[in-house]
């Protein structure tokens, strides 16, 4: 597919073989998406890495931004950036991000074969995953589909290089990110995409992981809610410091969201602070507290790490940093938070309207008797 101000004559393969900053040499076309396409190259170091070029229209600054911003992830189901630099492509500006490189993506695996329920589930959980630290570094990923989802080893990850931030879009943009990552799980099992969260292809999935996807498709639904549905937790690292990993800037949503919960927690919990959620356990403590709880339970907890800088990131991730506290139902915070409040609405206006009609129908029954 040619670009608009590349020559028209040539078409992304063209560029195979060619030279970008003296530094990287194209190999195979992987993948052309209109102006941006990914190619397989040798770095000057001799090590393969995968680069993502995007034909620039006005906006380099605005791209090497995003993927300055992508580049500071680091999580295990993210694919990580190595470096990002404006270059050109017979005098047209171009943005090349260099990658770790990547094997096969599920879009080519789903054109051979559908995924078994275990395998649509790795998936799902790998995505939740990266998502959850994306939404909380305040990006929106924006292309959940099953191009996007790739592997590395045994390793399942969802690309970087098309985040984005969004400003006060933020909360549907990231709900549309978990809506599309369940669509995309359902179809790599099923083969059809869910028109809803009624649609009766969910019922071919196991329950644990229908649960989350029709959690999912209700539009409202966070990746930490999500994977929480589906039994894995999205847990945070205590180690704040190690590697240098930074989480900021999150967004100003997500920074509501956290400091509103803490302020809640603070209230609630007598100014201490003894919700998990919000509070990381010690290192030396929390692998003991996660096998405890395992055992007892009698299951196996999948656990992803993610490693915040401060309190806000931790509230932030655990957190629907969209959905603020005051936003949720009443219903599902009663249900979640206090199990002993009933879940169904005005229950004790019921109950009196029940024994009323039993007290009438009483006395109209001994009325009767007496006449």
């Amino acid at each position: 597919m040619a670009t608009a101000g590349l020559n028209p004559m040539m078409l992304w393969g063209d560029f195979e073989g060619r030279k970008v900053e003296d530094r990287w040499l194209l190999g195979r076309l992987v993948r052309p998406e209109g102006r941006r396409a990914w190619f397989e190259a040798i770095g000057p170091d001799g090590v393969p890495v995968m680069l993502s070029i995007t034909e620039a229209l006005n906006d380099e600054d605005e791209l090497l931004e995003r993927l300055q911003a992508a580049a500071e992830m680091r999580h295990p189901n993210v694919v990580a950036i190595r470096e990002a630099v404006i270059s050109h492509l017979d005098d047209v500006p171009v943005v090349v991000a260099a990658m770790e490189m990547t094997e096969e993506n599920l879009g080519d695996v789903l054109r051979d074969r559908l995924l078994t329920a275990a395998e649509g589930r790795q998936v799902l959980d790998a995505v939740l995953a990266a998502l959850g630290m994306m939404h909380a570094h305040g990006l929106v990923h924006g292309h959940v589909d099953a191009a996007s989802v790739v592997a590395m080893g045994e390793t399942i990850k969802l690309r970087s290089d098309c985040v984005r931030m969004v400003g006060p879009a933020f909360g549907p943009a990231a709900a549309d990110d978990v809506r599309w990552a369940a669509r995309m799980a359902t179809h790599a099992v099923t083969g059809r995409f869910p028109a809803g969260e009624n649609d009766p292809v969910l019922q071919l999935l196991p329950e644990s992981m229908a649960r989350a996807v029709r959690r999912a498709l209700s539009g409202i639904a966070g990746a930490t809610e999500v994977a929480a549905l589906a039994g894995t937790r999205l847990e945070l690292m205590p180690d704040m410091g190690r590697a240098g990993v930074r989480i900021e800037p999150l967004s100003k949503t997500a920074k509501m969201a956290a400091v509103a919960q803490a302020s809640a927690a603070k209230e609630k919990a007598g100014e201490t602070l003894v919700d998990p959620k919000f509070v990381a356990e010690p290192a030396a403590e929390k692998p003991a507290a996660m096998k405890a709880e395992a055992n007892a339970s009698g299951a196996k907890s999948r656990v992803i790490a993610m490693r915040p800088t401060d309190a806000e990131a931790q509230g932030a991730l655990f957190a629907e940093p969209f959905m603020l506290p005051n936003e949720r139902e009443p219903a599902d915070a009663a249900w979640e938070g206090e199990p002993e409040i009933s879940r169904w609405p005005r229950a004790s206006y019921v109950i009196a309207a029940a024994i009323a009609v039993v007290l009438v129908t009483v006395f109209t029954l001994y009325g009767l008797m007496r006449s």
